[in-house]
């Protein structure tokens, strides 16, 4: 009596596994879900490609002399920023796992002193450090970024978390 009932019960859940009274799926309106000429007509494949860049590069080059005049004011006003900028410095200090990389050198977190004599000698008026972590493990970017609190009290640093 079992078997019978175990069998029907196998059975059922293997038509209802292959999808026995499975519903068609239907769309709402006829609408079509995408326009592929429209998506064939913005593509341009791969030997036009360097044609219509060339195209483009000379339209920019007809605007950029028809509006020359009128930029001459502004690129002045722009100069003045970008010396103001060059000025500006930012130093990144970026950790991965036990790794501290701080202008192509590579430190260890046992090497904390030694990165810290370097930020004090690189310290300046208009130089701003920004820590990045990059899959640090969790002590040793604690263990920089209380380093940075300590030399932002000390000398002044100053510093951002990305």
């Amino acid at each position: 009596m079992k078997k019978k009932y175990i069998i029907l019960f196998v059975i059922f859940s293997l038509m209802l596994l292959a999808g026995w009274g499975k519903k068609n799926v239907e769309l709402l309106n006829d609408k079509k879900l995408i326009d592929l000429n429209a998506a064939i007509g913005i593509c341009i494949p791969g030997a036009d490609a360097a044609q219509a860049s060339d195209n483009v590069v000379n339209q920019s080059d007809a605007e950029n002399e028809e509006h020359n005049e009128e930029n001459m004011a502004a690129e002045i006003a722009l100069d003045d920023k970008e010396r103001i900028d060059e000025e500006k410095q930012v130093r990144v200090i970026k950790i991965r796992a036990r790794e501290i990389v701080y202008e192509t050198v590579e430190y260890t977190d046992t090497d904390i002193d030694e990165l810290k004599n370097k930020i004090k000698q690189d310290n300046g008026k208009n130089v701003t450090f920004k820590l990045v972590d990059d899959f640090a493990e969790a002590h040793v970017y604690k263990e920089v970024k209380s380093m940075l609190s300590e030399l932002e009290q000390e000398i002044g640093l100053k510093y951002s978390n990305d």
